[in-house]
């Protein structure tokens, strides 16, 4: 019998025994969750996005981000990622939430730690062609598609914070 004991819950949607059975049936096991860092940097009403390639979300378009490294603070990976694949540095950083992702196809899964700050310099430029094809100002009410699972979360409120979720929020803290 499922119960609130039994039950989980995912970005704040609610999994019940059943739901866990069907997610279960359709994609491979998955391997123990990884911590990811994105960080959604602002200009003004727009936000920078970069184009994957080369791995889970390939030909989707998110915010720069990547894996926690051994010891490394999350500001610190929020930054160097970002520096790394754009070449833009961002002012002060502050929490924004964190979204559970699960991308059932590939059995991997991510705790995705998001931070956000104001866009302080560096011109945009794809500096890792072998994780992103593009890097580009979008306006925050006219993003691209499709969307990286992450930022697709992020955006319609599975996150934890659950009110921190929201394309609204995706320009002010």
């Amino acid at each position: 019998m499922a119960g609130p004991s039994s039950d989980r819950v995912d970005g704040g949607r609610r999994y019940g025994d059943d739901d866990r059975r069907d997610v279960a049936d359709t994609m491979p096991e998955l391997r123990t969750p990884r911590v990811g860092v994105a960080l959604i940097v602002r200009r003004g009403d727009e936000v920078l996005l970069i184009k994957r390639t080369g791995s889970h979300g390939s030909e989707t378009w998110s915010t720069p981000g990547g894996h926690l490294d051994p010891g490394e603070s999350i500001e610190d990976c929020a930054r160097r990622e970002t520096a790394e694949e754009t070449g833009v540095r961002a002012g002060p950083l502050s929490f924004r939430a964190v979204t559970n992702d699960i991308f059932a196809s590939s059995g991997l899964h991510y705790i995705t730690v998001w931070m956000e700050a104001d866009y302080l310099d560096g011109d945009p430029t794809v500096g890792a062609p072998r994780e992103l094809t593009q890097v580009a100002w979008f306006p925050r009410n006219d993003l691209p598609a499709p969307l990286f699972l992450s930022l697709q979360n992020l955006i319609e409120g599975r996150c934890h914070p659950p009110d921190h979720g929201g394309l609204r929020r995706l320009d002010s803290a």
